[in-house]
């Protein structure tokens, strides 16, 4: 505490180096602390699910690209018998389909994002409503009745979070549902859903069978306690090429499975990976940057340290002094950078947009704010590391003697320092040359010519109602009485 207190004492006697220390500091772990929030959120947390290491999602891809290939397609409702039937792979299976139907009630219609699931996707993901119930084992199947379950975001926007929501009608393209249950907000799979509706409803219409054998739908397993990744791949391998004599239109298509958490990572390991390498480089800087600082403060400080060793102290305590110091500074920079981090995680979340999986779970948490305490430590120490052992090794002499005009200077303090600065210059040219590279790239976007005059243009997607257009024909003929009467 003696230390603290004279740490304090002669921290608030230098404004100005404080100042300069701190805001440097503060930068470089603020940085490091937002972009480690956004890999803690993507990449190092597991998925809200009991047992989700053994949670596995299933695409098929032709067997002549199946080598080396990480992602695949969606698949036919057919392959599930297939798979789910294959000897000793899956506890559970289930298939699921998107869609984006027009919310209508007395608010503002909206569009929305539903997901028609089989009725056992709840259960085999260990998920339990927060009013009401998921769906039962029949209502997946054709003609039951239309049921639907809200998303926590869902019930909360429009209705206001009242648990008398349950038995109420919801409307989505002119068809009525009645609401059942209600999932907690920690319930975000797919992550864009706003309801669940039973897949009954969706197979339900003339065009069932097309639906069917040609829609794309999405897999999600749950292997067995003691299945790898490989023995499930190489088993679905087996009885997907079985399946080949009795459905010829999927032949020579394999089924690809990948841990659940990978494929919701998909692409964005690598570039965030690197973006955390790319802070940790502006860290560094900041730490020569303090480095070089406490350097000279302890130079100019050397009379006075000279003084006490003379009067008694001893090294230790001296290492422990300077230690001391350069730890609080760390400290009152990390907690600054936590501020920036505070305020910059949104705005870094915002740019990225849609392309960032698991956006939802992205924040400052206690584990990014235990990393950034121990960030913080770490650069304290590795600050004030080298001007520790600069006063250690420095008589006492020699100290006083430099306060002479005659004195000659310190052989080790000006190597310490050379080495610094030129880590500070090498480090700086990587992070300007990549900064200009990016810089280059973001500009030739921008002047890139599209092949057209992109003033006043406007595009726009039509998506219409499944149940009211299921058939193709109804869709053309929806579209060419819409383009007539826009001519007319």
């Amino acid at each position: 505490m003696s230390d603290i207190r004279y740490a304090l004492r002669t921290l608030a006697r230098s404004p100005g180096f404080t100042l300069a220390a701190v805001v440097t500091l503060a930068l470089g772990i603020g940085a490091n602390t937002a972009v480690f929030s956004v890999v803690e959120g993507v990449l190092l947390r597991s998925l809200p699910f009991p047992h989700a290491n053994r949670l596995v999602d299933i695409k098929t891809v032709p067997e002549r690209y199946r080598n080396g290939a990480r992602w695949g397609g969606t698949s036919e409702l057919t392959w599930y018998e297939t798979w789910r039937t294959a000897p000793g792979v899956f506890d559970d299976l289930s298939a699921y389909i998107g869609d984006q139907p027009i919310l209508i009630g007395p608010w503002e219609a909206a569009r929305v994002e539903s997901w028609s699931v089989m009725a056992n996707f709840f259960p085999m993901l260990g998920a339990r409503p927060l009013l009401g119930r998921v769906f039962l084992p029949g209502e997946d199947r054709p003609g039951t009745a239309r049921v639907a379950v809200l998303s926590h975001r869902l019930w909360a926007a429009r209705y206001g979070s009242d648990t008398t929501v349950l038995g109420r009608t919801l409307t989505l393209d002119t068809m009525e549902y009645v609401v059942v249950g209600v999932m907690p907000a920690g319930f975000r799979y797919p992550a864009g859903a706003d309801v669940w509706l039973p897949l009954g409803s969706y197979l339900s219409g003339p065009d069932s069978r097309e639906r069917a054998r040609r829609q794309g739908y999405w897999y999600v397993g749950r292997l067995r306690s003691h299945v790898t990744l490989t023995q499930a791949q190489a088993t679905l391998d087996v009885v997907s090429r079985r399946s080949w004599a009795s459905e010829p239109g999927e032949t020579g298509r394999l089924p690809l499975v990948v841990g659940l958490h990978d494929y919701l990572v998909g692409e964005t390991r690598t570039p965030l990976l690197l973006m955390l390498g790319a802070v940790s480089l502006v860290l560094l800087v900041a730490c020569a940057n303090v480095a070089n600082l406490l350097l000279a403060r302890a130079t100019a400080r050397g009379h006075e340290l000279a003084v006490r060793i003379a009067l008694g102290a001893g090294t230790r305590r001296l290492i422990r002094q300077v230690l001391t110091e350069s730890l609080l500074v760390a400290a009152f920079g990390g907690g600054l950078g936590v501020l920036l981090a505070l305020w910059s995680v949104p705005a870094l979340v915002g740019l990225a947009g849609a392309e960032l999986p698991r956006v939802a779970e992205i924040g400052v948490n206690l584990r990014v704010l235990a990393a950034a305490i121990t960030m913080s430590i770490l650069v304290g120490v590795a600050a004030g590391l080298v001007p520790a052992l600069q006063t250690a090794r420095r008589a006492p002499s020699d100290a006083l003697k430099s306060r002479s005009p005659n004195a000659g200077g310190d052989g080790w303090r000006h190597r310490s320092s050379d080495a610094f600065i030129v880590g500070q210059v090498a480090l700086t040219m990587v992070l300007l040359s990549g900064a200009g590279l990016l810089a280059r790239s973001f500009a030739h976007l921008v002047r890139l010519d599209p092949g057209f005059e992109p003033a006043h243009l406007l595009a726009a997607e039509l998506q219409l109602p499944g149940t009211r257009y299921a058939l193709p024909q109804a869709r053309i003929a929806y579209v060419q009485q819409a383009l007539a009467a826009r001519r007319g």
